[in-house]
């Protein structure tokens, strides 16, 4: 479900029930007046829609989960699923504005999981990876020696070329002295 479909076409929407997913910006607690449904109290929190970061959904619901943020000003990604109910006209900052409106039991929060990056100083695991890889390659290197120190390798065959240089140093003597 749009922030757009709510806003523009509330008839059509109007008590049915609509998943929405974004980020809650506001969470307050609101003690209920006396009803006979024994609700003592309802949080209304301002969703800012993944669809449109600028306009929020006003949801009213029962509960929270354990934990969830709450206050004037909160960041917490979270997914409903609800009855739209109406736009609710607020006076913003600059002018009087409307918000759609669901009412839900309470929320999925999805809760950011914070990603550390790897120490590069100082990580003992990767002083372990590079001493075990260098000590592997030394004890390569000492086996390959080793097992190669006391073998005769084959020698390549000797050829033995006759000296013909006297042949030709005689046979140009020989045609010199013919000239």
């Amino acid at each position: 479900m749009t922030y757009v479909q709510l806003a523009q076409q509330p008839e059509a929407y109007r008590g049915e029930l609509v998943t929405l997913a974004g980020t809650v910006r506001r969470a307050q607690r609101v003690t209920a007046p006396k009803n006979d449904r024994g609700i003592e109290s309802y949080y209304q929190l301002w969703l800012q829609p993944e669809d449109d970061p600028t306009d929020p959904i006003v949801v009213y619901s029962l509960e929270l989960p354990e934990g969830f943020p709450t206050g004037m000003e909160v960041s917490a990604d979270a997914r409903l699923t609800g009855f739209f109910f109406k736009r609710w006209a607020y006076m913003a900052q600059d002018r009087l504005r409307s918000a759609p409106t669901v009412l839900s039991r309470t929320v999925d929060w999805r809760k950011r999981t914070e990603t550390v990056a790897p120490r590069r100083d100082g990580d003992p695991s990767i002083w372990l990876v590079l001493g075990v890889s260098a000590g592997l390659a030394a004890l390569g290197v000492v086996y390959v020696y080793l097992r190669t120190k006391g073998e005769k390798r084959p020698q390549a065959e000797k050829i033995v070329v006759p000296d013909l240089s006297r042949q030709y140093s005689d046979a140009a003597v020989s045609e010199q002295s013919r000239s």
